[in-house]
């Protein structure tokens, strides 16, 4: 995700459909450019986003994720994954809090979200927040997300120190990426997980494909 060029990007508006069948459209603005610049990346919808938000959609609907609490969306971007969440049916959630450190980017989320209208069933906000940081400022949450959040070895123990200062007893972390990690950041990955104590589980590892994913959950031990 680091960019060594910025410059001005072009914003519209982009449609995704999440939930099969039974699910539905959700609009979002966002940068539509194939490089993005390094300042304004997180207006971005990268790969990852639209498959971790019909993931969750149908995981809610099928009663495979936690649907009640607080749900937050970690690196938050154009809002994607949380707006699926906060628009989904099954959801209980007392509120989805969408993250990211960039103000721009929670200026942008907050009016994705708001435009959903009556398709958001649940209430939305938009907080600042550093990875690395205690997140004491943030509820427990039953459910975190997170697409295409670890770019660099140096960003693995500050997202996975936040998690941990996030998750509550029974919380799951969903994670998607949509290209493989260094040999370095797996490491550093295992390192952290295993200081944590949480359990990881890989949902499906399609990288290999064409446009494929990893996906993968994690639970405290």
């Amino acid at each position: 995700r680091t960019r060594t060029r910025t410059r001005t990007s072009k914003r519209a508006e982009a449609t995704f459909h999440v939930g099969g069948g039974d699910g539905m459209d959700i609009t979002v603005m966002a940068i539509t450019d194939e490089d993005p610049g390094s300042v304004q990346s997180g207006q971005y919808v990268w790969p990852a986003a639209p498959v971790l938000a019909d993931y969750a959609w149908g995981q809610l609907q099928q009663g495979k994720l936690p649907t009640a609490g607080v749900c937050v969306e970690l690196g938050a971007g154009c809002g994607l994954c949380g707006i699926s969440v906060a628009c989904c049916p099954a959801s209980g959630f007392e509120e989805v809090i969408f993250t990211d450190h960039d103000p721009g980017t929670l200026h942008q989320v907050t009016e994705n979200a708001e435009a959903q209208g009556d398709k958001r069933r649940i209430a939305t906000r938009a907080e600042p927040l550093e990875w690395g940081e205690a997140a004491t400022a943030l509820p427990k949450a039953s459910l975190v997300l997170g697409s295409d959040v670890i770019y660099d070895t140096s960003v693995v123990a500050p997202l996975f120190k936040t998690v941990d200062a996030l998750l509550d007893g029974d919380g799951v972390f969903a994670m998607c990426q949509s290209f493989p990690y260094t040999p370095e950041i797996e490491a550093e990955m295992e390192r952290c997980v295993a200081k944590l104590r949480l359990a990881r589980a890989v949902e499906w590892d399609r990288l290999g494909e064409d446009g494929g994913t990893k996906l993968q959950l994690f639970r405290r031990q």
